[in-house]
Order: structure tokens, then sequence, then C-alpha cells
């Protein structure tokens, strides 16, 4: 029996019992007062009845049958399903209870379906009692006990993903469970599931209840954060652990509470940004409530649980380091805790920051408050949130995609089908096939689940890449453990049998490509995880992908080869060619994202191969001293100082390997042990080159015949780019404005220009690590959502890689085949018709060497210091970080030079208007006023924040209205040029930004407060453009599919673009 009907019944005995006990006549013999006080006393008792039975928690459960008290119907419980899921009733707890049993794993679920209405409920309680016995996981990592809440719109589609409130394993009393919960937009439906997910064992059920939960309003309105109560998952982005939850038990106020959970000392933390502004606000107190267990510090001293904060200045940089409210260990119960820090007047926003910084343990958190003071200590109210004003955006309906030829398709530049010419080739220092073609790749990438599509859908993606441009997709993630479905078949217990529905979806994708020109370039290890059958040791603590272990573990480099087989040497029945066999197959990748370098980071790898690790390190300082005395004299620097400690001997494989820290981990009290770091870096750097080496020359044993590469971090550090200069090409990551501590639309961001930014943007970071006399491919790259500006990606992106000579350009991503709103993915340039639109005319400009190459270029030697000693990530090419708009950088390892005139740089920097040209003369930022543009034979643009000014091209005046766009002019025709266009024609591509209906920011742009729904909502762009030279006999606006909507007038030598044509692209024909 439920708690809440028990708690009923007690207070409808006592509400009898005081009736009964009123008797009449024993009423008039009682004063006028006391008459007064006993009915006063009689109202607010029946008042409070009203209210106790009337409270959601105990009145308003949405579910029938929750306790099961109402029996069983053909053996399930009443209202719980159809079919039999092995269960049976049970005397226990006051009443009865549920249990479910599994001899062998297999899906045992009941379920009940029930009418919500997102408008109405916002929010639910989804709660339950439950115990285990002896419950073993099966073959996949959700193959628990749980209990989920799924939600459905009105055409029957799952939204929200897939809340649970477990799941369990093993055995276990009776405990309460419960997980605050947002009902998705759209919801007209949702279903509580719950029992035994194809696993074996034994779990016990009572009182499921969902209940709406009532709104929580900010009971501080002078609290800057927005649910600082953490009643549900809302206002906070979150990244790390896996383990994590807001409960509503034992929370020290309200409703909810946040729990951590970390089996390994990684970093999870939940984050929140906050408009402050430094000029107004003097000090801020920060407070709230912890608790902890069995939280165990970390490797370093400050690797605690903690709350803390980061003060930001309008461009995002960190002021005044890393203020801790609290740092804390060990176990105790809630306690509160409050500081005052003073607020630096650079200050326009504060990062809020809770939870484990790279240790192990479990922390909770509650009623967290940020409250801002003025000069005069007087209490400052947050400022709300922002909404942009879209009262003239248009609302963004596409039209069926008739997929006929317009002059938006850029198909043509396309040389199909792919492998038409042969094998793709390393020769002086780019990529050619085998018929001697140079080639360079303008590509993205596809990540799964969307590289398994239905055959429609496949046609469909390949369609729309090829009009775009597109002419190389990277296969990303068919590997990962999260992805359902990804390439293993899942009816096995390892990541060793592949499965074949996966494989037809992804060979026909393939071959759709393939039709259209367009190349594939494959990953292998990218995200893997493995499981029991495996064989791995200590397999369930090997981090994610094998980042590290990877590198160099035997059996797991075995399985690398095993799987590397058996998607190299697998047949496509559509091409009938082996991939190994496929000269549309033009790459392979060996792991992704991974380097040893990146050691300082990983707190989480498996003591297992630590140990390991340790042995080999002492093996290799034997192999290169001989003994113990040399390795000392070696490590003594000239005033005797030694790295080596008395007690260590690498006979006895006890001499420790460096800590690696990166530059923004090191906070200048490290011990520096010069010699012992500059081994441990050498020791990675063979061991790295050896992986490469062995896995390399494997590929080549398998058929493979074209390039194939390392791996492609995110950071860049000198000595990891030398390894994998040992392969056939240089690949990098690096994304503008990534999201910060997660993915999706609860994460912080910075919500700044590239094109004001130019020491951070994209093009430069690339170019410092471009090796000389091999090829350089960007394979990941993006300016990402919810960023205002993402439209100046591609354009720029394809501007600088023709001044650099780079030969490959490869966002991420592209996810489906048709358009999706609202715009939730932090990647998907799919569903983002202002920058997808931008795609053919930065392919124009990419293949047909729009832009030029450098005059001038720069080959920087990099020195032994600089490889071995402390870690000095993404650094720019001699200290400076302009150099790649001028002029070509390129690195070396051999010692080589190619400087520069000492005023050659001065010539095309005007330092003191903040203004950058190419030496070309081609290309010229003014990151002043955030303006770029490019003037060459055949594509001009003007890009940025042009509102109220007049643009100058060599052909175009522009004169734009919006305040930030883009306007692009292409010429199609092959052998015609701006000056001599009679008989062509210009495409003119336009986009200015774009946001989800309802889309809302927090007073910084720097957190979405609402990320709005359907349909998408683009900001039309209005420009005057007048003509230099002759005038078009036609001008048209086209939609996003390129086909006409209107004819434009001119007047006199000018046109006017309109937001109401609606228009993504211009034609005008001479």
């Amino acid at each position: 029996m439920g708690r809440n009907t028990k708690l009923k019944q007690f207070w409808l005995n006592k509400k009898k019992s005081i009736i009964q006990s009123s008797n009449p006549m024993l009423f008039w013999h009682l004063t006028f007062v006391k008459k007064y006080l006993f009915l006063r006393f009689l109202i607010l008792f029946f008042v409070f009845l009203f209210f106790f039975f009337s409270m959601p928690s105990l009145a308003q459960d949405l579910l029938k049958n929750s306790g099961f008290e109402e029996g069983l119907v053909n053996n399930i419980p009443k209202y719980w399903g159809e079919e039999y899921y092995n269960s049976s009733l049970l005397p226990d707890r006051g009443g009865n209870v549920l249990k479910i049993i599994n001899d062998s794993p297999k899906m045992s679920l009941g379920a009940q379906t029930i009418a919500i209405d997102w408008r109405k409920i916002s929010k639910v309680t989804l709660s339950a009692w439950i115990k285990s016995e002896n419950v073993v996981q099966g073959n996949e990592d959700w193959n628990q006990a749980n209990i989920q809440l799924l939600f459905f719109d009105e055409k029957d589609v799952q939204v929200g993903g897939w809340p649970s409130v477990g799941a369990w394993t093993g055995s276990f009393g009776w405990k309460y469970v419960a997980r605050n919960i947002i009902v998705p937009k759209g919801t007209v439906k949702a279903k509580v599931v719950f029992g035994l997910y194809d696993c074996a064992g034994t779990v016990y059920f009572d009182d499921i209840k969902l209940v709406p939960l009532p709104d929580q309003k900010n009971t501080d309105p002078y609290n800057f954060l927005e649910n600082g109560g953490l009643e549900v998952w809302e206002k906070w982005a979150y990244g790390g652990s896996e383990d994590w939850a807001i409960i509503n038990n034992n929370v020290k106020v309200g409703n909810g509470a946040l729990r951590i959970r970390n089996s390994t000392p990684v970093w999870s933390f939940v984050s929140q940004s906050v408009s402050v502004d430094g000029r107004k606000a003097k000090k801020i107190k920060l407070s709230g409530y912890i608790k902890a267990k069995d939280v165990i510090p970390g490797v370093k001293p400050w690797q605690l649980a903690r709350i803390n904060i980061e003060f930001k200045d309008g461009k995002g940089k960190r002021l005044d380091g890393w203020p801790i409210l609290e740092a804390f260990s060990g176990t105790f119960d809630w306690k509160f805790i409050e500081n005052e820090f003073n607020v630096p007047k650079e200050t326009r926003r504060i990062d809020v920051f809770a939870g484990l910084l790279e240790c192990a343990g479990e922390a909770w958190f509650d009623e967290i408050k940020l409250i801002a003071f003025d000069n005069e200590g007087k209490k400052l109210q947050p400022g709300g949130i922002y909404v942009t004003d879209t009262k003239d955006w248009n609302e963004f309906i596409p039209l069926n995609e008739s997929y006929k030829k317009t002059v938006s398709d850029v198909s043509f530049l396309l040389d199909s089908p792919a492998g038409k010419h042969g094998f793709l080739k390393v020769k002086n220092g780019h990529f050619y096939f085998e018929d001697g073609t140079r080639v360079r790749f303008w590509g993205t990438n596809i990540y799964a689940p969307s590289t398994f599509p239905e055959k429609h859908d496949a046609e469909i993606m390949a369609e729309r890449l090829a009009r775009s441009g597109c002419n190389l997709v990277r296969i990303h993630h068919i590997d990962a453990f999260w992805s359902n479905p990804n390439i293993f078949d899942q009816n096995y217990d390892d990541t060793q049998h592949l499965s074949k529905e996966s494989f037809d979806k992804l060979d026909y994708l393939i071959y759709q490509l393939k039709r259209r020109g367009i190349y594939v370039f494959m990953d292998l290890l990218v995200d893997r995880e493995f499981k029991k059958g495996d064989n791995v040791k200590d397999w369930q603590n090997v981090e994610r992908g094998a980042k590290v272990t990877g590198f160099f573990d035997n059996r797991i480099i075995e399985l690398q080869k095993k799987y590397a087989e058996q998607i190299l040497t697998h047949k496509n029945p559509y091409t009938g060619l082996r991939y190994v066999d496929d000269p549309a197959l033009v790459s392979v990748k060996l792991i992704n994202e991974a380097m040893l370098f990146y050691f300082g980071t990983q707190f989480n790898i498996s003591k297992h191969y630590l140990t390991d690790l340790d042995g080999m390190f002492n093996e290799w300082l034997l192999k290169r001293y001989k003994n113990r005395n040399n390795l000392d004299k070696t490590w003594t620097d000239k005033y005797g100082r030694k790295d080596l400690k008395q007690d260590e001997d690498p006979y006895r494989k006890n001499v420790q390997r460096a800590d690696i820290p990166l530059k923004y981990q090191r906070s200048g009290a490290e011990k520096y042990e010069p010699s012992r770091l500059a081994d441990t870096l050498k020791f990675y750097e063979e061991l790295q080159v050896k992986y490469y080496k062995e896995m390399s020359e494997y590929l080549k044993k398998l058929g493979v015949k074209v390039p194939i590469s390392g791996s492609n971090h995110w950071v860049n550090l000198y000595v990891d780019v030398k390894t994998n200069s040992s392969l056939d090409y240089i690949d990098r990551h690096r994304y503008w404005d990534h999201p910060q501590f997660g993915y999706g639309t609860q994460v912080v961001f910075e919500n700044l220009s590239m094109l004001q930014n130019p020491v951070d943007a994209l093009p430069n970071n690339f170019a410092f690590y471009n090796v000389s006399d091999i090829p350089f491919v960007v394979s990941e790259w993006n300016c990402c959502f919810p960023n205002e500006f993402r439209v100046e990606g591609p354009l720029v992106m394809a501007a600088y890689a023709n001044l650099q000579d780079w030969d490959g350009v490869i966002q991420f991503s592209f996810n489906h085949a048709g358009w999706q709103a609202p715009m939730e993915d932090n990647f998907d340039v799919s569903a983002w018709p202002n920058v997808y639109s931008q795609l053919p005319a930065a392919a124009l400009l990419f293949y047909r060497g729009d832009v030029a190459e450098a005059r001038k270029s720069l080959n920087y030697p990099v020195s032994d210091s600089e490889l071995y000693g402390l870690l000095d990530e993404d650094k720019m090419i001699a200290g400076n970080p302009y150099l790649p708009y001028i002029l070509k950088t390129t690195i070396n390892f051999k010692g080589k030079i190619n400087s520069i005139p000492k005023d050659y740089v001065s010539k095309y920097h005007d330092k003191q208007n903040r203004i950058i040209s190419s030496d070309t003369g081609e290309l010229k930022l003014d990151y002043g006023k955030g303006i770029f543009t490019i003037n060459s034979d055949r594509t001009e643009v003007a890009m940025g924040f042009m509102k109220n000014r007049i643009i100058q091209l060599n052909d175009f005046i522009v004169e734009p209205e919006n305040e930030f766009c883009s306007i692009a002019f292409s010429v199609l025709n092959d052998k015609l040029k701006f000056k001599k266009i009679d008989g062509g024609t210009i495409l003119v591509t336009v986009a200015a930004k774009i946001e989800n209906k309802n889309q809302e920011y927090n007073e910084s742009k720097t957190q979405l407060a609402n990320v709005g729904d359907a349909p998408l909502l683009t900001e039309g762009v209005e420009a005057k453009i007048t003509f230099k030279g002759v005038l078009p006999r036609r001008i048209s606006a086209l939609d996003i599919n390129g086909d006409i909507i209107k004819t434009i007038p001119l007047k006199g030598r000018s046109f006017y673009m309109d937001a109401s044509d609606k228009a993504f692209f211009y034609e005008m024909i001479f």
C-alpha cells in the first residue's frame, strides 16, 4: 500500500474522531470566547484538509494503480501493460508490491501511457520505491533495471530523449528514487516504462508515481542565478560523468537538488553564465548548500569537489583566476557556505561552476545564490532575458526540393563518379590522383547514427551535398557506443561482430556519394567502448575511445587491426568493390582526437594500464641509458640539481614519468624537472610513432593504397604534430565558439564574431601547425550554434585555406536529409539555411582558387626546447598572431628556415586602425570594425558589421542595413571574370542571422533562456547594390533551392535587396 494512501486514511480517521468528540450539548456550555475559538479552529482545520487533498504530491498522481493495489488482469497489474512480463504481486510495505524476475537476459517491462499536455504541465516528478536482487547487466550499458519516462508528440514521434530514474544492477534493499523532469514542447502523451531491460535478476517496484511539479519561481529576486535551487534540469549546462541527476529526496531546500557521482576522477560540473557588469557591481556574494560522500582528492591538491566562479570580460576572456567559494572532500551532511568576492571592472559576465574537479566521490548541491552589490552596498537586480526583435524576419518554410538544375546548384564542380582518376597519392606536399590530377577537398562529416540512413534519405543527403559543392564526406563515429545503431552487432557481448543491417545502410550511402563525385574518408577508432567478450583487461575502465591505451596496449591494438580489416576489406555490394580496392576511398584515419601528450588532463586512466605504461617507461630508460648511473648523470644539471630521486631505479621499474600539464593548467608552483620532462615527452613520442607506423604498415598489407593519417587533436602541441608528420599528412580540429560544458541547448557560449577576434579565429590557429612538404587537412571545423555569427564560417575558411594552400577543409557536420526545426544541434549545417546557402559560393572560391596563394611564406623551424620543454599549446609562429592573414606559414622539424624581410608584415598590418590585408591584396580584415572583404577576379565578398557603412568592392558598392550580414558575388562561368562578364551569370549569396521562433537569450547572450520552437526565423538581407561596371540584363531573387521568387528592378545603376524578397540568392544575368 502506498504512503499517500496511509496518510490520507490517517487524516480521515483524525477528522472523524474530532467530529465525533464534538458533543453538541457540550458546545452550548462553552463561553462566547471559547465558542469563537472553537469555530475558528474548525474552519481552519477544514481549510487545511482542502489544501491537503489538493496537494499535487498527494492528490494529483497522473498514473493509475501506482501502488499495485488493484490486483492483476491476466497476470498483469491492472493498467500496466497487455503482455505478461514475468511479474507477480507479493505482500510487502503494508500492501502489494510488484516482483519481476528474469532467469536470463530479456525485456521484461511494464508500461502505462497517459495523456499529458505540455502547455498545461511543464514539469513532473517521477518517483518509486525499488528493491533489487542479483541484477546483472546485459550486453549494453542500458541493459539494467530501470524506470523511464518517454514523451510523444501528436504524430506519435518520441521527443525529449530517454529520461530515467535509474539504472540499477546488483542487490540492495528498498529505497526511494525520484527525478524531476521537464515535459518537452509538443508532448501530448507520456509513457512510464519500468522493469528489467534485457538483463537477468530480480527487481521489486512499489508506488510508481508521476506527479505534476509546480513551477518554482526564483524565490529571491536578487539571485542572478536562474533555477539556483536546482529544482529541475534547466538553465544550467553540464559536462562530465554520466552518473548525475536532479533528485528530489533528501534535498536541503525546495523540491530538488543536484547530485554528481564520479566513479573515476573526471571533470564533472554544472555551470551557468550570468550577466554582471563590473562598471556597476563592486562585489558579489556567492552562497549555497553542499553535501559530500567519500570524495577523494585527485592526484593534484586542487582536484576536489567545489563551487567556484570565473569573471569574464566582454570577449569571454577570464579575469582574476578561478575564485573558489569552497573546495571540499570527505563525507559530511548538508552545510551552508558563503563568501564575498570583488568584481573586476572589466567584468561583463560571471560563470558559476559546481561539481567535482578530477576527483572521485559523490557531491550534492542546492540553493546556489549569486547576489551582486553596487558601490553603495545596495543589491542589484538581474537584467532578465534578451529577445531579438524578429518582427520583420521571415519564417523559413522550405518547399519540397525538386532537385532540378538551378543556378545555386554547383554540382558541376564535382567530377563524377568519385574514383575515376585513380587512387589518391601524396606528391610535392599535396594530394594528387594517380593520373596526375591535383585535388583539394571541400567537404563535411556525417556521423553515426546518420551514417546509417534509409535508402531514400541516403539519396537525398548525397544530392544535397553534391548541389552544395561538397566533394568529400568523412564517415565518423560509426563505432560509437552511444550511437543507436552503430556498426556493431548488438547480439554479441563484444565489439568484434559487425551489423549486417548497419553495413548495408552505410554501403548504400557511400554508393550514392560515389555516384555524385563525392569521395570518402574513413575513420577507424573513434568512440568505441569494449565489452566483456573482447577479452580486454579491465575492460569496464578503459577510457572511451581508448584515447590513451589505444596507443600501446597489445590487445587493444590487435582489436583495432581486426576492426580495420573488417571495415576495409568489406565488399560494398552496390559498388562491387572492397573499400581497399575502391579509389573513391581517399584516406583512412587511425585514431580520432587522441595523443599521449594530453596525459595532463587524463585522470581517469585505469591503474592497470598506468602500471603497464610505467613499466614500459622504465624499460625505455634502460634501453636509452643502460643503467641508473648514466640516467642519474644525464638527469643532473650543471649546478648539481638532480631530477632522479634517490630511491628511483629503472631496474626496479619505479622511475616516475613526469606530469605534463598543459599551459592553462599550470599554476607556477609545480616542481620543474626538465630532464624528466624531456624524457617523458620523448618516450611518448617514440611510443606514438611506433603505433602509427605499426598500424600504417598493417593497413598497407590489407591493401590500403591511399594516404593514412594518425590523429587530429584540437589541442595543438609541436611534439604531437611532429609524431603525426611521420605519416602521410597533418590533420587538425578546431571550432569557433564550441559549446562549453556539454552539448545541445543548455550550454554556455561566447557569441563573438571571428571578424573582431582574429588572434583566436579558426584560420589563424590552423595555420600555425601546417607542416612543410606534406599535405594539410582540417577534418573538423565549425562556427557553432547558438552563436549568432555562424554565417561567417564557410567563406572565411575557404578564403584563408586558399591563401595558405591547404589541401582539405571538412566541416562538421551534416546530419539530415531534410530540414530540421527547431535548431538544437550545435554543429548540424544541414539544418541552418543561412549557412548551408553559403556552401556553393565557398566551394566555387575554394576549388577554382579564386583567392590566390600567398606571395611570401615563412617556414618556421621548431626547436628541441619547444618540442621537449613545458607544454605550450596553440603557440603562435614567431610570436606574431597575425602572420597567417598576410602570408603562408608552415613549420618544420628539420631546422630549415625561410625568413621574410623585416618590414614585410608592417606593409600589410595597420595596427592603429586594426586592419590586416593579405600580401595578394585580395583579402582584407578590418578587425576593428569587424568587416571582411574579398576582391578577386571571380569572387567578391562583403561580410560583417556593415550597417550604415559603404563597402567598396572592386566591382560593386555595397550598402547594407543589417547589423551583421554576408553578401557574396560569384562568377559562374568558367572563362569569365567580373571585368569581362558579358554573356555571363553572377550568383549573389546573401545571409544574415537566424533563430528559432520564440528563442531567448540570457542578458549577456551567452546562454539560451529558451531554445524556442519551429519554424526557423531568418533575417532577410537589406542592402543597396551599385554596379561600377556593366549592368545586368535581369536580376532575380531566388529561394533556398535556387528557384526564382521574383524579378528585381534596376534603379539607375543600383538595385535593392529587401527582407520581403525572402531571398537566399540573387541571379544576375549579363
